[in-house]
């Protein structure tokens, strides 16, 4: 019995010590407060309007408790709390609203089981508002704009410190040191912005004016000369920031009473409006008028008048007037009406046309291009003597209408054709040009009735205008709309690309050819090259002699200079002869290969010359290639040359 006994208290002490060694440690962590949070540190909030948050009492574990929290405003006249209830979630909601503004913020405290944590609640405008103000405002003129704070139910909202007002740009409109004045200043548009606390904004945009200006200024003035502009005595003074919008105020000139001012170059006779801004401390702007008078007519001479197409015009001064000066006059052109004029500067290098040279004190002279339009030209002069006087003349170019025949009428480029005159048109002479499409042609040969030309790429199809230039003794020009078609708008003449290698040369015999080089040819190490596939840069001609003698050859290539109003960009191509020999065989001539050039023998038509001409002997049963190579394009698009070939048997 007491064994048994015995027996089972040993059995309880056993159950009792496995019990022990399964209890939890963190038991006593379980439910015991070991923190309060808020949601959030801080917010803002505009006024009448609320947002949502909680507060949370967490154990030692982290885990939330049911424990309540009490959550208090500060001041519960600027932020109020309302509890709200989150469930099922466990913490405690609220409701903060702002009810009205403060220029601090107030703090919201949570408390329970020992534990607080505190949010800060800045309250701020919902918006603000530009409420009164003038849209306009004169230069030099005070404003003042009124502003209203709303809150988020969009009603007044009293107490809030000023806003901080500014403009877009402080040259055209500048605010005060009272809240809300902005003063005029230069002409023009302009943002005044209101901001208060919280970044709210308020804008309003303005315009602001020139006031009227009531000086005076000088009379009528010649364009190029100085008008004087008087400050009305009464006003503020012109100083270092005074500037006036047609010009530049002279510096040398420049008072607290009086700008001067150089009217435009190519002013019309009449008022012009003008504003003058940054007058005296405020920078005031005035809007007033001044008056352009016309210049007074040429005394001069114009040689030849009328002018003609493609000469050098001559204009004399008349001796009462001021001697030219290029460094100070500036120069004017026109076509029919002055409202077109346009400044002329003197000639580049090798510009020969649509410019100024031979500068004198009594005479200079303007490039006349085959191509300009016919009708009246003006020439206006300005800045003339000590004064800056001016001047303005008229000569006409004249262009009569063709009355002859072109045959054949159409055609295509490298073709020939033959122009015959009408009864009244002038005659043709050595120095005659053409152009088709504005493009020249190669004159081949001329009587006084008829000339024969060589078609130059039009770069069109279809009717182009027909010009003749430098005709008879008088230089006359005459046009024809639509004289000749076009068949091809293409750079290239028939034999290309076939003849462009030294392996496939155009064969040819004694006579007069014409060929096309076109493309973006440029100088390289030792011939022209293209740049892209497209260009051709070079032609390949082969000629034979099939006897049993030598023969004396003269090969010719020769084209025009460059486009009429520039002799600088006159295309440069070379020929060189080479021995055909080896024609047919693998290797073939080593002529134009751009890497050996061991079968190149004659280099007379590789000079700097126009044309290129070249005279060499050609060997019994020989076969000699002619390579023609566009060294430098110029930028010509495409180059219209002669080839000529005599003296093979």
């Amino acid at each position: 019995m007491n064994s048994r006994i015995f027996g089972l208290h040993g059995a309880l002490a056993a159950l009792a010590l496995v019990a022990a060694c399964k209890e939890d440690p963190t038991a006593a962590d379980v439910g015991t407060p070991n923190s309060l949070t808020f949601e959030l540190d801080a917010r803002t909030l505009a006024v009448a309007d609320s947002f949502h948050s909680f507060a949370i009492l967490r154990d030692r574990l982290g885990n939330p408790l049911e424990t309540p929290v009490t959550v208090t405003s500060c001041n519960s006249g600027v932020a109020s709390v309302t509890p709200t209830s989150d469930a099922p979630q466990v913490r405690t909601a609220f409701f903060v609203k702002g009810v009205t503004f403060s220029a601090t913020p107030v703090c919201v405290t949570a408390t329970a089981a020992g534990f607080s944590d505190t949010m800060m609640v800045t309250t701020v405008p919902f918006a603000l508002v530009i409420t009164a103000g003038p849209d306009t405002l004169n230069s030099g003129v005070t404003g003042t704009y009124a502003f209203t704070y709303r809150d988020a139910k969009n009603l007044p909202l009293g107490g809030v410190t000023n806003p901080t007002f500014t403009t877009g740009d402080t040259t055209i409109a500048k605010v005060g040191a009272t809240v809300g004045q902005v003063s005029g200043r230069a002409p023009g548009l302009t943002v005044v912005t209101a901001k208060g606390p919280g970044g709210v904004a308020g804008t309003k945009n303005i315009t602001v004016v020139a006031a009227p200006f009531t000086g005076t200024t000088s009379g009528a003035t010649t364009p190029g000369s100085f008008v004087v502009i008087r400050r009305d005595l009464a006003g503020p003074v012109f100083d270092a920031n005074t500037a006036a919008s047609f010009g530049a105020v002279d510096s040398a000139s420049r008072s607290a009473d009086t700008i001067m001012v150089r009217v435009p170059d190519v002013d019309s006779a009449g008022p012009h409006a003008f504003t003058v801004t940054g007058v005296g401390g405020a920078d005031v702007a005035y809007a007033g008028t001044y008056t352009a008078a016309a210049p007074p007519a040429f005394a001069g001479t114009f040689v030849p008048n009328p002018m003609q197409s493609g000469i050098t015009l001559k204009i004399a001064r008349n001796v009462a007037d001021a001697p030219f000066d290029s460094s100070k006059n500036k120069y004017f052109i026109a076509r029919d009406s002055i409202k077109n004029l346009a400044a002329i500067t003197t000639c580049a290098t090798g510009q020969i046309a649509g410019c100024l040279t031979g500068f004198k004190p009594d005479t200079l002279s303007y490039g006349i291009s085959d191509l300009q339009a016919g009708g009246t030209y003006y020439f206006q002069t300005t800045r003339l003597g000590p004064n800056g006087v001016a001047w303005r003349g008229s000569v006409t170019l004249p262009v009569g209408t063709w009355g002859g025949t072109v045959t054949p009428s159409t055609g295509a480029i490298t073709d020939r054709i033959v122009l015959r005159r009408g009864g009244g048109d002038p005659l043709f002479d050595a120095d005659t040009r053409v152009f088709l499409n504005g493009k020249r042609a190669f004159v081949e040969s001329f009587s006084t009735d008829t000339a024969v030309i060589g078609v130059p790429a039009t770069l069109t199809t279809g009717p182009v205008g027909l010009r003749i230039t430098r005709m008879d003794a008088t230089q006359a020009t005459v046009a024809g709309a639509g004289a000749f078609t076009s068949t091809t708008s293409g750079k290239t003449d028939r034999f290309d690309h076939g003849n462009d290698e030294v392996s496939t040369p155009n064969p040819m015999g004694n006579g007069t050819t014409y060929l096309t080089l076109s493309g973006n040819c440029s100088p390289g190490d030792y011939e022209g090259v293209p740049s892209i596939g497209a260009d051709d840069c070079d032609d390949f001609i082969k000629i034979t002699n099939n006897t049993g003698t030598g023969a004396s050859v003269t090969v010719t290539v020769n084209w025009n200079p460059g486009t009429d109003v520039s002799a600088g960009n006159t295309p440069d191509i070379d020929f060189i002869i080479c021995d055909g020999a080896a024609l047919g065989t693998v290797a073939g001539p080593q002529c134009g290969n751009f890497s050996t050039h061991d079968d190149e023998i004659g280099f007379g038509g590789a000079t700097a010359a126009r044309p290129e001409t070249s005279t060499f002997t050609l060997p019994a049963n020989s076969t000699y290639i002619i390579w023609v190579n566009m060294f430098n394009a110029h930028g010509a698009p495409s180059t219209l040359y002669q080839l000529k070939i005599s003296g093979i048997p």
